[in-house]
């Protein structure tokens, strides 16, 4: 074994400048993740469990009970309703979570088709064909609030200058979003 002393890299005087503390000054320019992203992923998983149970559903009912259904299209149409909209939260929750700039506009565009969604909902009692009564208003408005509170929590969050910069590409270390 060499009896040469072990040289401490902040003691070498042949170090490259570069190299001293490269990793301090990575850590300097990363920005904090925001915990408000993240609970819009967390919402887009929760809401995403209810339409894919819906269209696993319809597979069963297509599969197990197709000769006794008189019409199975509409078993592809109920199944394909409930199909994307699932998918769609549940591929955009984990964009979200790795802070991928086409999932925050899949979430935009899914909390504008909610929001739409919610508006009919509530639009419902207000129909002349289709009076309701004041005891099923509540049902309504339970329903119209759940439409609701995705896009509301959704803009507030994603539309904000502060959470929207994690989106797109660190300026300072000129560092690319990747893929």
């Amino acid at each position: 074994m060499s009896d040469d002393p072990v040289i401490n890299p902040e003691d070498n005087p042949y170090v490259s400048p570069a190299t001293v503390g490269a990793s301090q000054a990575e850590d300097a320019f990363q920005p904090k993740r925001s915990r408000w992203i993240l609970a819009v992923a967390v919402v887009n998983l929760i809401y995403s469990i209810a339409p894919l149970f819906y269209a696993g559903m319809m597979v069963i009912n297509l599969v197990f009970y197709f000769p006794r259904f008189l019409y199975p299209i509409f078993l592809w149409i109920y199944m394909t309703v409930f199909l994307l909209p699932g998918a769609s939260l549940l591929i955009s929750g984990v964009g979200l979570i790795y802070r991928k700039q086409w999932a925050r506009i899949l979430s935009l565009v899914i909390a504008l088709l909610m929001m739409g969604c919610g508006v009919w909902i509530a639009s419902i009692p207000f129909w002349a064909s289709s009076p309701i009564d004041p005891s099923s208003m509540i049902a309504v408005l339970v329903y119209a609030g759940i439409f609701f509170a995705y896009p509301i929590l959704t803009f507030c969050v994603l539309l904000r200058r502060k959470q929207a910069a994690e989106f797109t590409k660190n300026i300072e270390t000129k560092s690319e979003q990747p893929a």
